[in-house]
């Protein structure tokens, strides 16, 4: 499979950010902070289904955000919500599979 668009909503310090790669090597550079390893989870968590850096998703939904959102193309391929606090510590998640 070869990934031509990445859009990202609410992941991790991103916003909203969408990424276009054309054919061949593909190159990110950057200051420290920047997000480099934030866009190549968010790329790795939307082929796979599931984040290279933690089990718990909440910590991929920006911070203030409700839900973050993936798509590859025009393709939604992870969904993951935070829901209401059950409490302090607590939260409810929910990854909604590919939908168009």
């Amino acid at each position: 499979m070869r990934v031509t668009r990445l859009s990202l909503r609410n992941f991790r310090s991103y916003e909203a950010e969408e990424v276009r790669l054309g054919p061949g090597l593909t190159v990110i550079t950057g200051p420290n902070g920047a997000g480099k390893t934030n866009l190549l989870e968010a790329l790795y968590f939307a082929c796979t289904g599931r984040s290279c850096r933690t089990a718990n998703e909440r910590e991929v939904v920006r911070f203030g955000a409700g839900v973050a959102r993936l798509e590859l193309g025009r393709l939604v391929v992870a969904e993951v919500a935070q829901l209401e606090p059950l409490d302090a510590h607590a939260y409810t998640f929910r990854r909604i599979g590919m939908t168009r």
